[in-house]
């Protein structure tokens, strides 16, 4: 299933939900938010990711739509890894894309004051 990210995000049917016991999942335990396979309507966020702040909450929660605007929730996702390239990293373009720094790797970035 993929949905564009405009109509992903003006879609009352889209659920951000809390999960106290955060992600299970295999190598997943200091996950922040996350989507479910099988699930097509939620993101979750876990208690590591409520005490991230705000702004890297949002930043997290941007990751998490493009993976269900991209289908990465599909069921067949329950049996099979996401792969790294291209499809998790298209959803780690999309915070770059929402203004976010990028999560991963650590880059080096040069600011230069306006003239």
């Amino acid at each position: 299933m993929h949905i564009p990210l405009d109509a992903f995000l003006g879609s009352p049917i889209f659920n951000v939900r809390f999960n106290p016991n955060g992600n299970q999942g295999k190598g997943e335990e200091d996950t922040l938010a996350y989507v479910q396979p099988g699930d097509a309507f939620d993101a979750f966020i876990t208690p590591k990711g409520c005490e991230s702040g705000p702004l890297h909450l949002a930043q997290d929660l941007a990751h998490e739509f493009m993976h269900i605007s991209l289908g990465h929730n599909s069921p067949y996702y329950i049996n099979h890894d996401l792969p790294e390239e291209p499809d998790h990293a298209m959803a780690r373009q999309a915070e770059t894309a929402c203004g976010f720094a990028i999560q991963g790797k650590a880059q080096e970035i040069t600011v230069t004051p306006a003239p």
